[in-house]
């Protein structure tokens, strides 16, 4: 991405460069159009001077007396600085509220705000961070520093600062929290069909365990999808409700076990999804994490294993627990989830014999979620 044109341009006079700033420059108005002399006759070193003596201007400039609150007060507005340089409409409408948050409520509030924009070190950065870790989440920390760290390049790119101390600061490393899992007891339990207030929550939720799906495939599903005892997915849907492909950007095909089809031939949606609302939409995050919560609300079954949250993608841990412990190769279980290495390259390249190759499993699925007597 290009910057923005430069605050200044050169004239050569008598083999001396004379650097001239513009007015609309941060430098203040009664200096720009006037001449300085570099002293240089090479445009090299007439830069370095130029730059030194553009910041030195800068110090009698009213920004630089700009503090954060006051310089971060239009990101993620209608005049965001950083908005208009990515691109008008790059930035969801989601996205700039949930950082204009991020910024009134940790950043405006800190003592960090208070300080001159200028004056910001690494070392505030830092004690800043760490104040955030003794209340945030380290994904919540995270967050901020993003934030904060796109204000910080974009008063770099204005001139309004020198050095960018975000820089030198090293990011917060992500953390993963490792999910527990279900019993084939608590899973065939749960997914009862009176614990589920809707048919369209308890056959998405039906699918996504028995199948193992994502969040954002199944929910993307649709009836066209399934055919000849198989399924395809190829596609996925974000938490802003855009479809797309899947994680590994490839599409598979897997089996379905019979039961699994039958109910699914019985189910009735008001749309080509298998989920969708009115409007032929599929069903959002909010929508899928809301159903998940009040069906283990009334089932039961506790929501924490073992110190672990179960959370819905607990269900395709489950699964795939399940399948090893079963006897099932972990090159097999791979495929069938879609995992990134689960693939080799005839199974890339050939999906119907990916499909054959995994109906060894068929069985083990009847074995997890079907009845004792179905069994």
């Amino acid at each position: 991405m290009s910057r923005p044109p430069k605050p200044y341009r050169f004239k050569v006079r008598g083999g001396i460069y004379y650097v001239i700033f513009h007015p609309v420059s941060q430098v203040p108005p009664s200096l720009c159009g006037r001449e300085y002399s570099t002293g240089e006759r090479t445009p090299g070193r007439a830069q370095t001077v130029a730059v030194r003596k553009y910041h030195e201007l800068l110090k009698d400039a009213p920004q630089a007396q700009e503090t954060l609150t006051e310089y971060a007060s239009v990101f993620y507005t209608d005049r965001c600085p950083h908005c208009r340089r990515v691109g008008v409409g790059k930035v969801r409408d989601s996205t700039m509220r949930n950082r204009r948050q991020v910024i009134h409520r940790h950043i405006e509030r800190s003592a960090l705000g208070e300080k001159r924009l200028e004056a910001i070190t690494v070392t505030d950065l830092a004690d800043f961070r760490h104040e955030l870790l003794k209340t945030l989440a380290v994904s919540s920390a995270r967050r901020v520093m993003s934030v904060l760290r796109t204000i910080l390049t974009e008063a770099e790119i204005q001139d309004r600062i020198t050095k960018n101390p975000a820089r030198k600061l090293p990011r917060l490393p992500r953390q993963y929290a490792e999910r527990g899992t279900f019993s084939r007891p608590e899973l065939r339990h749960l997914l009862r069909r009176e614990h589920w207030k809707f048919d369209d929550a308890y056959i998405i939720f039906r699918v996504a365990a028995v199948l193992g799906l994502r969040s954002g495939e199944v929910r993307a599903l649709r009836f066209s999808d399934f055919r000849d005892g198989c399924v395809t997915i190829e596609r996925s849907v974000d938490n802003a409700g855009v479809i797309g492909p899947t994680k590994t950007g490839r599409p598979r095909t897997i089996p379905i076990p019979e039961f699994l089809s039958a109910e699914i031939a019985a189910h009735r949606s008001p749309g080509d999804y298998l989920a969708c609302d009115l409007d032929n939409r599929p069903r959002s995050t909010r929508w899928w994490m809301k159903h998940y919560e009040a069906a283990l609300s009334r089932s039961g079954v506790p929501p924490v294993s073992d110190g672990r949250k179960r959370t819905p993608h607990s269900l395709r841990h489950t699964l795939s627990t399940e399948l090893l412990s079963s006897g099932i190769s972990p090159a097999i279980v791979g495929s069938f989830l879609g995992h990134e290495t689960g693939l080799s390259l005839v199974q890339q390249a050939y999906t119907h014999l990916q499909a054959d190759h995994l109906r060894s499993i068929l069985p083990v699925l009847c074995a997890i979620f079907c009845d004792a007597e179905r069994a």
